[in-house]
């Protein structure tokens, strides 16, 4: 996974200080991605995090674009803030925004206009709706296998060999 420029570490640091009652978690170490700074109290750097959990108690995601976090923003209703910088980030990025439930922002982006992204995601209630209304239809697909199904049905296509869990 690449990792953020150091000034958009420094970018958040700002931000983290200007909204003391948001807290922001960075995935990395302090030390390489905000060399020779304190970050503001309420900016916590985690080397690992069990991700769903922190997005379950996210009030945002801030992160590249990749697939796999989009899906499980999807799966825990959370905002996205998405600022690629490689491969599927600029299609989520462009899906988020079309869909009502993320908008797409750069890593050169300053810390007032981060602020006012987080603060319009993190208010909007017509993208809570939205989420709401996808981890609703995700949870019922999921529940009645057929995400199994078609995984199954492309990897026999592809000659694997699948088993039934049943």
């Amino acid at each position: 996974m690449r990792r953020p420029p150091v000034r958009f570490i420094q970018a958040l640091n700002q931000v983290a200080q200007a909204h003391t009652g948001w807290n922001i978690l960075v995935a990395g170490d302090a030390d390489r991605l905000l060399p020779g700074t304190t970050p503001a109290d309420n900016l916590q750097f985690a080397g690992w995090a069990p991700q769903l959990d922190a997005l379950e108690a996210a009030d945002c995601a801030i992160f590249h674009g990749g697939a796999g976090t989009f899906g499980e923003c999807l799966a825990t209703a959370t905002p996205m803030l998405i600022c690629p910088n490689a491969l599927d980030g600029k299609g989520n990025a462009a899906r988020a925004q079309y869909h009502g439930i993320g908008m797409s922002g750069g890593y050169r982006d300053s810390p007032a206009k981060i602020a006012r992204t987080l603060q319009q995601l993190m208010t909007s209630e017509s993208t809570r709706s939205r989420l709401a209304q996808i981890q609703k239809r995700l949870a019922s697909v999921q529940a009645s296998g057929h995400v199994a199904d078609v995984v199954g049905r492309l990897m026999r296509r592809n000659g694997a060999t699948v088993r039934s869990p049943n």
